[in-house]
């Protein structure tokens, strides 16, 4: 069965290469629109000042994002009006009022303080184009038509892809809220109006700017910028008629080029049920929300025990996937949209486990492709969503909430994990024992190990 279990796995992975390598250019190269935009040497952007000047040049994109509409949705009715005219400017400034004034999205408004900032992102550096990502700083150049380089690697093709999650953004979001300085918003505007520019006219930017990782964290991301900056001085119209434009290719790319499986196609997944919950006008909103949540619930099984340990067996991973997970189930909620109770069940064994094999200092286990995660802050908000008191016992060392029942110790038969334990206060005695197993997805081999964490000291 499990020779069975593995060839099925690699031919599962071997279809959706092909897929992608065959989908690819056809979804990037729909894309393309090469026509060149004058940039304002002083702001270093593209002088597109207003939706008149959007639309002078890009025409085709602004057809295209009113194709995608369902214009029968309530609240539409102008924009309606405007496209059976044929007027695109009155279509595109209908929609952006929409956006800005209608009841119904006021709820969405909630997600621009949604994610937390990225801690390694000072802002002076920011205003810069200086940023650190995974403690290496760069500069990143401008190229002769004064653009933005998204391609600059800084000696590490890693570095890149974290520039292009647009992390930065919520980071300039976040401080504008607490201080009110237009600067903040005006460089928003200008990154925003520079990367979509760039996204579908500078094909040798495109391995950086369109990859399944990169897409669905910058929708993400994009969702508390649109919602959070709701005011034309905000974010300016014509801002966000390109964020519209370019939401629909990100949904095609997360559509057709997602992965075969693994914490990958979850990212994905979320990045494109994003889409679906947070902008219901388009059309392939149901459909592509109904393809997210078969695939997140379909990998729920696949990739997690029924003890709740994801089978990577990787502290830093199980984390990443129950966040997307989280993510997701908040944002259903959020918009009123129901989900399968399973997915909450599922949920609440993972973020058991995460409670359970926490060490003393409040950390995920270092165990294969981890690194040192202060899990408390998520484990005390979790425990609110789900009523647990006796995760707030742990996460606070006892100080709140309720002591868990039995012994502290835990076993979790079906990843082969040992956690032993004499309490729940910061000086306890620790050890996390792995029997012989592996962790699937991403390969990793264990005989054995063993972690010892005593008062001050650690041993592993």
């Amino acid at each position: 069965m499990d020779n069975l279990n593995s060839h099925l796995l690699t031919a599962r992975r071997a279809c959706n290469k092909l897929k992608r390598s065959l989908f690819r250019p056809y979804v990037l190269w729909n894309l393309i629109e090469l026509t060149a935009v004058i940039v304002n040497p002083l702001l270093l952007t593209p002088k597109l000042s207003s939706i008149g000047d959007l639309y002078q040049h890009y025409p085709r994109k602004v057809r295209k994002l009113f194709r995608g509409l369902n214009l029968e949705k309530q609240g539409l009715e102008k924009v309606k009006a405007a496209v059976e005219q044929e007027d695109w400017v009155s279509a595109c400034e209908a929609l952006v009022n929409y956006y800005q004034s209608d009841p119904i999205l006021d709820r969405l408004r909630l997600l621009g303080s949604a994610y937390q900032m990225f801690s390694d992102l000072p802002i002076d550096q920011i205003l810069t184009d200086t940023f650190t990502f995974q403690q290496k700083i760069g500069k990143v150049p401008r190229c002769k038509d004064s653009f933005l380089d998204w391609g600059f690697s800084n000696g590490d093709r890693e570095w890149t892809w974290f520039l292009n999650r647009h992390y930065h953004l919520l980071n300039l979001l976040h401080i504008y809220q607490q201080t009110g300085n237009p600067s903040y918003t005006t460089y928003i505007n200008q990154h925003l109006l520079d990367w979509i520019i760039s996204s579908f006219s500078k094909p040798r930017q495109w391995w950086a700017q369109w990859r399944g990782r990169e897409s669905a964290l910058r929708v993400i991301h994009w969702s508390s910028v649109f919602y959070g900056l709701s005011s034309p001085t905000e974010l300016s119209p014509v801002v966000r008629i390109l964020m519209l434009s370019s939401l629909l290719d990100h949904a095609c790319y997360l559509r057709h080029l997602h992965h075969w499986g693994g914490n990958w196609l979850c990212r994905e997944m979320h990045g494109l049920a994003t889409i679906a919950l947070c902008w219901p006008e388009f059309k392939m909103a149901e459909s592509w929300l109904d393809l997210a949540q078969h695939l997140l619930l379909q990998e729920l099984t696949l990739q997690v025990y029924p003890d709740g340990v994801h089978k990577e067996l990787t502290s830093h991973y199980h984390r990443v996937v129950l966040r997307d997970y989280q993510t997701f189930i908040e944002l259903s909620e959020l918009t009123q949209k129901p989900i399968p109770a399973i997915f909450r069940q599922r949920l609440e064994q993972m973020l058991d486990y995460l409670v359970y094999s926490i060490t003393p200092t409040g950390h995920g286990v270092l165990n294969n492709d981890s690194d040192q995660e202060d899990n408390r802050l998520l484990i005390q908000q979790s425990a609110i969503f789900y009523e647990r008191t006796d995760w707030l016992y742990v996460a606070s060392h006892g100080q709140s909430g309720q002591e868990p029942e039995g012994q502290p110790s835990r076993l979790f038969p079906w990843a082969g994990q040992v956690i032993s334990r004499n309490g729940w206060n910061e000086q306890a005695h620790y050890s996390f024992l792995i029997l012989v197993l592996w962790g699937s997805i991403t390969i990793f081999t264990t005989t054995s190990y063993i972690c010892l964490l005593l008062p001050m000291d650690g041993i592993c």
